[in-house]
């Protein structure tokens, strides 16, 4: 089992705020809401969008902000450790994901 499939209904936090996120979150489908960090604006965000891919790829450290679910939300969470053997397996898609 390489993803966590989870759903996520209308006020429940898809990602904690200040936390660090253990993988990567996709989010597949319904829509979400974050607040902006420097106008304090509510930002709706709808699927498909990915939660925590700096952070997941080592590029960012500082924690991500509370992501709310809007709608019962399709959430699909991948281990950055699962995802470093897939491309392991598969190094042309490494080189892929590299040039997007």
């Amino acid at each position: 089992k390489t993803v966590t499939p989870q759903l996520y209904y209308a006020g429940e936090v898809i990602v904690e705020s200040d936390s660090g996120i253990a993988g990567l979150v996709l989010l597949m489908a319904g829509h979400a809401e974050r607040i902006d960090s420097e106008g304090g604006k509510a930002v709706r965000i709808h699927s498909p969008h990915t939660f925590g891919s700096l952070q997941w790829l080592g590029a960012a450290t500082e924690a991500c902000q509370e992501v709310k679910a809007k709608e019962l939300c399709q959430v699909l969470l991948l281990e950055r450790n699962d995802l470093l053997e897939a491309l392991k397996k598969f190094p042309d898609e490494s080189t892929a994901m590299v040039s997007q």
